[in-house]
Parts: C-alpha cells; structure tokens; sequence
C-alpha cells in the first residue's frame, strides 16, 4: 500500500488542478449565443424526446426525416413478411457461420492463397456483430413513401470477406470504374486515370461552419477534401479544380476564406517543455463537451498545465 500512496496523491493532486481551472471559466463566462433560435432548439428537443417519432436519414439526397415511429416500424415489418426474401429461425447462426468461415480461410491460408496479412484481415472478430436490419425512406417516391431495406454487416461474420470479394469481382464499365470515392478513367492510350467520384444523389452538404463545433473539426472538413483531391486527383490541373469545387462546396456551407488559409498552414510544432502531468510519465487527457468559447478557454488552461483537451460536440437532433 505504501507504494501506491504517491501514486494517489498525485491523482488528487490534478483533480484538484482540473476542478480549480474549470470552476475558473465557469464564474468568469458566458453562455455563447445560440445558433438558432429558441423556437428551433425547443422544437429538436421535442423531437429528441417524442417516442412516438423516428429520425432517420432519406435514401437519397442527405435529407432528414421524421416518420411516425409505428408507421416505420410496419413499412419495416412488411418487408421482413415476404416470405420469398426473408425466413425467420429460432437459434442465433452466428457462431455456426463464424466457425465456417474461419475453418476455410485458414485452408486457403495454409494452401498459399492468402498471406498472413490477408488472413488476419478476413478472420471474423472474436464476437462477430449480427447484422442489423432498418429501411432509408424513398422520400423521391409518391406517397406511401416507401423504404428501402438495408441490412448494415459492419462487424459481422462476412464483412470483411465480402470487402475482398467486391475488390476481386469490380469490373470496368465503358471506360470508368467507380469504387468509393475513387473513379478510375481507362484514357484512349491505354494508360489509367483517376479522380474524385460522386453519387449522382450527392448535395455537397458538409458541416456548417456556423454549428457548435470545434474550429478544428471544421478545419479538419477542409484538410480532409483537400488531401482526397491530392491523393486521387491524376492530373496537376484537375486537382485546381477539384480544389475550386471544394472551396465553392464549402462556401455555400458558411466557410470563410480565412478557414481555407489557416488549415493550410502547417501545424507549428508544440514548444512546450514543461513537466507532464500524467500517471507515471504518460499524459493526461481529459474530453469535454463543446460549448462555444466556453471549452476553448478551459482547453487554454489545461494547455497551461500540459493536459490534452478533447471536444465532444452534443448532438439532439438525430436517433
């Protein structure tokens, strides 16, 4: 015990530290002024709360939608009664498939068909997850709108097989071939080009720059398109354009023209040599959730005190 004694000390130590820097902001700040007015916020927290709603995302188009939770759940039920497409069983396969799939890609492992890499990739997880079934209403549809049915594998048995599958099978039609985010162009030489591909329903919807988020997750909106035109882009000249439909993307998304300057500017390496307040040697980090201003200065006092801060945004509007 009496080793543990300095150990506990420096615990209560910075739970003091973190408690005095918070109770420091809060007594010499204010709330941020919504982003919306309090007849919007009043109604999402209706929505959030009324469990005879369901919030779910179009099949097309990146809109949101609210449906009568029991009308979903029929539209959902009357897809899984078709006898034709879906049977119902008593016991739970997923074991049973788990160890199928396992038993015949380590014979291919074993045969030389897969490397140790590709083996490791395919093995299920030890507790694979069940797929889950839920429908995306077909709000370009007449009414009754109806939905499409989707059955997310993330995680299960097969995932990571079928991932495999699809790369091996892909195939090129009339010249393109879109896989992802990438579309692959066979040039009229012969030789391959790409660039960034979008699904026809695509609204160029991206964060709004005027949301409760932190700068840097807006920033991060910025980097991350502009590194995708720079990594898929084949041409010099079609990444500027790609880069000029970004910016008019973002644009149109409240994004100011300093946003663009200072994610481009290459992060400065920190000069802080300071003494780590962490638990033998390794540093702390605390998240938080993100209030406008608020958060940001607790973050410059923890800074202060060599303590990582982490921002969790809120979210209400969405199940």
């Amino acid at each position: 015990m009496a080793s543990l004694t300095p150990l506990s000390n420096h615990l209560d130590s910075l739970s003091r530290i973190i408690t005095s820097l918070v109770l420091l902001v809060l007594c010499h700040s204010e709330l941020p002024k919504p982003n919306i007015t309090g007849k919007e916020r009043r109604a999402l927290e209706e929505l959030a709360g009324d469990k005879t709603s369901v919030i779910v995302p179009a099949d097309k188009g990146r809109c949101v939608v609210v449906l009568d939770k029991d009308k979903y759940t029929d539209k959902c039920l009357d897809l899984l009664d078709d006898k034709k497409t879906y049977k119902s069983i008593g016991y739970n396969p997923t074991n049973g498939y788990r160890k199928t799939v396992t038993g015949v890609i380590n014979k291919i492992h074993k045969e030389g068909g897969f490397s140790d890499r590709q083996k490791q990739f395919l093995t299920p997880p030890t507790e694979p997850t069940v797929p889950g079934f839920y429908g995306l209403p077909k709000v370009h549809k007449p009414d009754p709108i109806p939905v499409r049915p989707i059955v997310s594998c993330i995680g299960s048995v097969t995932y990571s097989l079928a991932k495999h599958v699809a790369n091996i099978l892909k195939t090129c039609k009339d010249g393109h071939l879109a896989f992802l985010d990438v579309e692959v162009h066979v040039d009229s030489d012969g030789t391959l080009s790409t660039s960034v591909y979008r699904k026809p329903t695509h609204k160029d919807q991206y964060l709004n720059f005027q949301s409760h988020h932190p700068l840097v997750h807006k920033l991060a909106v910025i980097r991350t398109l502009f590194h995708r035109a720079d990594t898929i882009v084949h041409s010099p000249s079609e990444v500027e354009k790609e880069k000029a439909n970004i910016k008019n993307a973002l644009a149109g998304c409240g994004y100011p023209d300093w946003a663009f300057s200072k994610a481009d500017t290459p992060k400065q390496p920190s000069k802080n040599t300071r003494r780590t307040h962490g638990v033998q040697g390794r540093k702390v980090t605390i998240t938080i959730p993100y209030v406008h201003d608020l958060s940001d200065k607790i973050k410059r006092l923890f800074q202060k005190q060599d303590i990582t801060t982490a921002f969790k945004p809120h979210n209400i509007g969405r199940d």
